[in-house]
C-alpha cells in the first residue's frame, strides 16, 4: 500500500496541473498565444533559476556520480544511434525524420526529473537530477539543432553554422548550467538575498510548466500521424525505458541514482521540442502531438515503474 501511495504521489500533482491546464484552456482563459507567452517566459527566467539552484546547492562530495552521468551518457549516445540507423528507414518524409529522433532522445528531464525526485526524496536532495540536467540538458540541445538542421526540408533555407553555435550557447538552461557549475566548482558562494531570490523564483518553474503543457495537449489531427506517433511513443515510453532501466537494475543503481535515471529515461519528449521544430522548418503538428502523446502516458508509466521499483525495495 505504501509503494502505490508513493507511486500515486508522484505522478498526481503532475495530474492536476496538467489538468488545471486543460481547463484553463478550455475555458478560453489559456490561448495558443498566451500560453507561448508564457511558456517563454518560463523557459527564459524561472526554470533557469529551477536548473541553477538545484545545480548550485549541490554537494559534490555527496551527490557527483560518475557511474550515473556515465551510464545516462551511453543511453543517450546509443539511442541515438539506434534511432539514426532505424528512423530514416521507416519515415519517409524528410520534415519527419528528425522530429522522431528528437522525440525518442530528448526527454522532458528538467521539469520531470527534479520535480519526481524532490517528491520521493525531499526538497534539497535532488543533487544527482540536477548534475545529470546540468550535463544532459546541453547535450541534448546541441543534439536536437544539430538533428533538425540536418533533416531540414529541401527549400526551407539553411541556417549558418555561426546561428547554429549562437542558439546553442544562447540557450538560457545551458546558460544556467554553465553559470552554476562555475560557481560549485570554483567554490564561490553568492550572497543569501541573492539565493533567496533565485529560491523564490525556481519555485514557479515546475507548477507553472506543467500547467502550459496541459494547456498545450491537444489531440487533433492523430489520424494523419497515427502510425508514425504509435511506434514513436512505443520506442520512447516503453523501449526505451525498458531497456536502459533493466540495465540499470542490474548494474547495482539504487536509491537516488536510480530515480534520476528512471526520469531520465522514462520521462515524456521535450516541450521545447515543438517550439525549435517549427522554428527550424519541421513538421511542428507531429512534435507537437508528440509532446501530447508522451507527457499523458508518461504519467502512468512514470507511475507503474515507481510502483515496482518501491515495491521491489529499489528506491
Amino acid at each position: 500500500m505504501e509503494s502505490f501511495l508513493v507511486a500515486l504521489g508522484v505522478v498526481f500533482p503532475m495530474l492536476v496541473m496538467m489538468a488545471s491546464g486543460v481547463i484553463l484552456r478550455k475555458t478560453g482563459m489559456a490561448d495558443r498565444p498566451l500560453v507561448r507567452r508564457v511558456d517563454a517566459i518560463n523557459f527564459h527566467l524561472f526554470l533557469p533559476c529551477l536548473l541553477f539552484y538545484n545545480i548550485y546547492n549541490v554537494d559534490l562530495a555527496q551527490d557527483f556520480s560518475v557511474e550515473v552521468l556515465a551510464f545516462a551518457a551511453a543511453g543517450l549516445v546509443l539511442s541515438l544511434a539506434l534511432s539514426l540507423l532505424i528512423v530514416p528507414r521507416l519515415v519517409h518524409r524528410r520534415d519527419q525524420v528528425g522530429v522522431v529522433v528528437q522525440a525518442i532522445v530528448r526527454s522532458n528531464f528538467v521539469m520531470f526529473g527534479l520535480a519526481v525526485t524532490e517528491y520521493i526524496y525531499g526538497e534539497g536532495n535532488a543533487g544527482v537530477a540536477a548534475l545529470l540536467s546540468a550535463v544532459v540538458v546541453p547535450a541534448m540541445n546541441v543534439i536536437a539543432v544539430l538533428l533538425l538542421e540536418y533533416w531540414r526540408p529541401e527549400g526551407s533555407g539553411r541556417v549558418s553554422g555561426k546561428k547554429l553555435v549562437s542558439g546553442i550557447v544562447t540557450n538560457p538552461l545551458i546558460i544556467a548550467s554553465a553559470l552554476a557549475l562555475l560557481l560549485l566548482f570554483l567554490g564561490i558562494r553568492l550572497p543569501a538575498m541573492v539565493v533567496d531570490v533565485v529560491a523564490t523564483m525556481s519555485r514557479v518553474a515546475t507548477p507553472l510548466a506543467f500547467t502550459m503543457l496541459g494547456a498545450t495537449l491537444s489531440l487533433e489531427g492523430l489520424h494523419r500521424n497515427r502510425r508514425v506517433l504509435v511506434w514513436t511513443c512505443l520506442a520512447r515510453m516503453v523501449l526505451l525505458p525498458a531497456v536502459a532501466l533493466t540495465a540499470a537494475v542490474a548494474l547495482g543503481f539504487r536509491g537516488v541514482e536510480l530515480t534520476a535515471l528512471m526520469v531520465f529515461f522514462a520521462a515524456p519528449t521535450a516541450v521545447s521540442s515543438f517550439t525549435m521544430a517549427q522554428q527550424m522548418g519541421s513538421d511542428g503538428e507531429l512534435a507537437a502531438q508528440l509532446v501530447a502523446l508522451t507527457s499523458g502516458l508518461s504519467l502512468g508509466t512514470i507511475f507503474l515503474i515507481t510502483f515496482l521499483f518501491r515495491s521491489m525495495g529499489l528506491l
